[in-house]
């Protein structure tokens, strides 16, 4: 008799996380909605899908089970709602925290062995609980007011997370949880990863002095990604820049136009960047107007927002419409 009290609790939990399933779903997908929108709109670079579960019941009995103090309610479980975001580079998780920060109470984070003086071995993450105040009704209990919905957010970079998978899946979550005749092993598998993080924030450190050394008044400099990108971002209207620009190509364009260095460039931008705007804006006129013509572009399928403003091409989609003016009046590519 002394267990019938418990195993009622948990079948009153049980219905209650039933009952709020559908809710926590919705949650789960606008959160991580939400947060894959900022993340773009502030060109964070993602090493892998954004990544959203509900904990399973399963899970949430496993949890119940180990915790310290008695699971009375769903209020008491603060990762029902998970998101992960996993990054390519380190420097990214302190610009992301602070994006979050500025769009989301935040009731608590935890840099999961990320400290200093931490000695390298296991698991590594940022975690933030992020808490709403408007919550479904499908979460309130005894009548009483719903609780906040809450989504804990993790975030790490890729190669953290390669560590994270593959130490759960051999459960050597703890270096004394490996046998001794792997350890050498696992702790250079484990000063890899972390070498790649360092080295790639290297890369990332030593771009940035190279880009901001570059003097784009030297006409003769020949054109590489970082010079293009840079060019393009001071020559063109800020609003056509896409957080995937696929500079690469825009590269490869201009050579085969025999446009290769920065003289060839800004020639290019000097004669034809305003007959591209003024294309574009034709265009963006046109399509903010009811479509006569059966099979016109359909309006919804368009960016709404960016053809408000007179925008419809990307940095790409402006120097490839450069390129066939200059094709169609006849001109050539400055040849060497």
């Amino acid at each position: 008799m002394k267990r019938a009290k418990p195993v009622r609790q948990r079948t009153l939990l049980e219905d209650d996380y039933k009952a709020a399933l559908s809710a926590l779903q919705e949650f789960c997908d606008r959160i991580r909605n939400e947060i894959g929108l900022l993340l773009r709109a502030e060109d964070i670079t993602l090493g892998a899908p954004l990544e959203s579960r509900i904990k399973s019941w399963p899970s949430v009995c496993d949890k119940c089970e180990r915790a310290k103090e008695p699971v009375r309610s769903l209020d008491d479980l603060k990762d029902l709602v998970g998101i992960r975001i996993i990054l390519l580079y380190r420097p990214d998780i302190e610009r992301v925290l602070e994006i979050l920060r500025g769009e989301f109470p935040i009731e608590a984070e935890e840099k999961k062995g990320m400290d200093e003086d931490a000695d390298g071995f296991g698991y590594q993450s940022v975690h933030a609980l992020l808490r709403l105040s408007s919550a479904a009704p499908a979460l309130a209990q005894d009548n009483e007011a719903p609780p906040p919905l809450r989504a804990e957010v993790q975030i790490r970079t890729l190669a953290q997370h390669i560590w994270a998978a593959a130490s759960h899946d051999l459960q050597y979550k703890k270096e004394r949880a490996v046998p001794k005749p792997l350890r050498r092993t696992i702790q250079r598998v484990s000063a890899l990863l972390e070498t790649i993080d360092l080295e790639l924030e290297r890369v990332l450190a030593e771009r940035e002095d190279y880009v901001a050394d570059i003097e784009t008044g030297v006409g003769q400099l020949m054109l590489d990604i970082d010079i293009l990108r840079k060019i393009l971002c001071e020559k063109i209207p800020e609003a056509h820049r896409d957080a995937e620009e696929r500079y690469a190509k825009i590269l490869e364009a201009l050579k085969n136009a025999s446009i290769d260095d920065i003289a060839g460039l800004s020639d290019l931008l000097g004669r034809r960047l305003e007959d591209a705007l003024q294309f574009e804006a034709q265009i963006a006129g046109a399509l903010q107007k009811p479509s006569a013509a059966s099979g016109g572009p359909r309006i919804a399928d368009l960016n709404l927002e960016r053809i408000a403003r007179g925008v419809y091409y990307s940095q790409e989609g402006l120097v490839r419409k450069m390129l066939e003016f200059e094709r169609n009046s006849g001109r050539k590519g400055r040849k060497r």
